[in-house]
């Protein structure tokens, strides 16, 4: 956090333009703040991972694997990359440093260990022959910000689309929250964003020119967004020139200054608006209309449940019905209902509903609140608890 602030400063294509400057903001006072202000606004930290997580005999069973098998970076055995990582903790606040070990392994590449307890994180050697020493903390920030946003372990496949759409939805909003604990925990800006391009074409400086970064975001910033791309709603990692390009948007923010102890910057709240529209039209897509399927089919099942569960539908409700959901699924619902009874309703509402489990917090409260506008027209307050108990039963699992 003592960094100076004017090291934070990295080139942007429109630095003639004029940006709003916001009033200074306190800086955070411990780990956990500095989490909270970090966290993309997307990556929902009650959006629940449908796996389940190794059993506490496996994960102990790693962390022994772990201490056996690799070496632990100590002032005494490796003093500039010791230094370097408790360099990177302070700067997130974070008194304790986990322990640190050094992997073998070639490749450019690492890991954190987090189930629960006190994080491991591996580090591969193959990552100083790509990166400096200093823009290795970016990496390091990058696995303490899943560790401290609490992440869910890695995602497997499942059989309904609609989830594994969600899922992937969620891990690409906790790599652009964890890209900002990469800028944090860096020397400053340019730094971590070296350390990004290094990464993602693996040239060392020798074949980079490191000036260039200015080209590469002014050809980020302008060029065309090719949106809603199916692929990419498969992928559990945002694009390149995307999360370049949000860490720098991030960067300029009043609330990134905060934390690196400056003043100064745009609005942090309209910056966030604007990394939030081009995420979600790059990989959202899919999940978007997924999503949106899954919610309207659930209101027309748990609209249904509503007005039919006095066992009589009058034309009020029915007109309330069919602007909640349309003429179409009023209809079949609540014929649907006379056919099969509240109880089949209610298992339609709940299956419908239970892939919506996975969504995020803002899809569960615009469902709710849904609900209760519509309960509220057709005066259906009293009958509105037991619906609501079976879609939050729906969501919670």
């Amino acid at each position: 956090m003592s960094d100076a602030n004017e090291r934070d400063g990295t080139p942007s294509p429109n630095a003639d333009a004029t940006v709003p400057i916001a009033p200074p903001i306190d800086p955070p006072v411990d780990r956990d703040e500095v989490f909270a202000r970090l966290r993309f606004s997307l990556d929902d930290a009650r959006r629940q991972p449908a796996g389940q997580g190794a059993s506490e005999h496996d994960q102990a069973e790693r962390r022994h694997q772990i201490r056996s098998s690799q070496v632990r970076i100590t002032e005494a055995l490796m003093p500039e990359i010791h230094r370097m990582v408790r360099q990177a903790c302070e700067r997130l606040l974070i008194e304790s440093p986990p322990p640190f070990f050094m992997s073998a392994s070639p490749s450019a590449n690492a890991h954190c260990l987090v189930d629960g307890g006190e994080p491991v994180v591996i580090l591969d050697a193959g990552l100083f022959a790509l990166l400096e020493v200093e823009e290795v903390a970016a990496v390091v920030g990058h696995e303490l910000g899943h560790w401290g946003m609490r992440h869910p372990p890695p995602i497997a496949e499942h059989d309904s689309p609609v989830v594994t759409a969600l899922e992937r939805e969620g891990a690409r909003a906790a790599e652009i929250s964890a890209d900002r604990v990469a800028l944090a925990a860096a020397p400053d800006v340019p730094t971590a964003l070296r350390a990004e391009i290094k990464l993602a074409c693996g040239l060392s400086g020798r074949h980079l020119r490191l000036d260039g970064l200015e080209a590469f975001l002014e050809q980020i910033d302008r060029g065309r967004i090719e949106a809603d791309r199916k692929w990419e709603a498969f992928s559990t990692h945002p694009e390149l020139q995307f999360r370049f390009w949000a860490q720098h948007r991030f960067a300029a923010t009043d609330r990134f200054r905060s934390i690196r102890g400056g003043s100064g910057g745009e609005r942090w709240q309209e910056v966030e608006r604007e990394i939030e529209e081009r995420f979600l039209s790059l990989g959202g897509g899919l999940a978007f209309r997924w999503t949106v399927d899954c919610l309207h089919e659930g209101l027309a099942w748990a609209g249904t449940l509503l007005v039919a569960s006095d066992d009589a539908v009058n034309e009020r409700e029915r007109e309330q019905l069919v602007q909640l959901v349309g003429a179409v699924w009023a209809e079949d619902a609540t014929a649907y209902a006379r056919r099969h009874g509240l109880e089949a309703v209610r298992r339609r509402a709940m299956e419908t509903l239970e892939p919506l489990r996975h969504a995020p917090r803002r899809t569960h409260e615009r469902l709710e609140r849904s609900l209760r506008e519509f309960a509220h027209a057709i005066d259906a307050a009293a009958r509105l608890d037991e619906v609501m108990s079976v879609v939050r039963g729906s969501l919670r699992g």
